[in-house]
């Protein structure tokens, strides 16, 4: 191969790879131009999940100290706030868990888990699971402290308030 050749085939490849690297193309970046669900949808959703969650960790449990932004700004891909990408998510502390019983909360949560199509991204053995659904992006997590307190956490991915980019992203 001559010289040319070779310097043209890495100008390819080169900007190739920045084409590549350099888009933002993932719901969780903060840029997809690709259609999405709603905020509203996405609210409900994160709601359903945390429900279909304590239902499975204890049907009894209650929600506690509730967190919820259905409305809290995505990150662009440098790091810059998005100004019409929002993600719905919630957090909750269970009431009544005793140190006895986290280890059931964490294989009830895994059950589930499993059963709704989530893949488990971080298990931290007792202390901290985390998952995400490859399907729709949503991720939950569980989190528990030396002291029985176990928290809850629902996230969804990065999305359009009404589902579409607006004209110019």
């Amino acid at each position: 191969m001559n010289r040319i050749s070779v310097k043209a085939i890495l100008v390819v490849v080169v900007a190739t790879l920045l084409s590549t690297a350099c888009g933002v193309d993932e719901p969780e970046d903060g840029g997809s131009v690709e259609p999405t669900i709603t905020l509203a949808d996405a609210a409900r959703k994160v709601d359903a999940y945390a429900e279909q969650a304590r239902a499975a960790l204890n049907p009894q449990a209650k929600f506690v100290n509730p967190y919820k932004n259905y409305d809290f700004p995505c990150s662009n891909a440098d790091g810059s706030p998005s100004p019409d990408r929002r993600d719905a998510r919630v957090s909750y502390q269970l009431e009544g868990v005793t140190p006895e019983q986290v280890p059931a909360y964490f294989q009830n949560m895994r059950s589930l888990l499993k059963k709704i199509g989530f893949t488990i991204t971080d298990d931290q053995k007792g202390e901290f699971l985390g998952a995400k659904n490859n399907v729709d992006g949503f991720t939950m997590g569980l989190q528990a402290n030396n002291i029985g307190e176990v928290y809850l956490k629902v996230s969804s991915p990065c999305v359009w308030r009404d589902g579409t980019p607006k004209p110019g992203n």
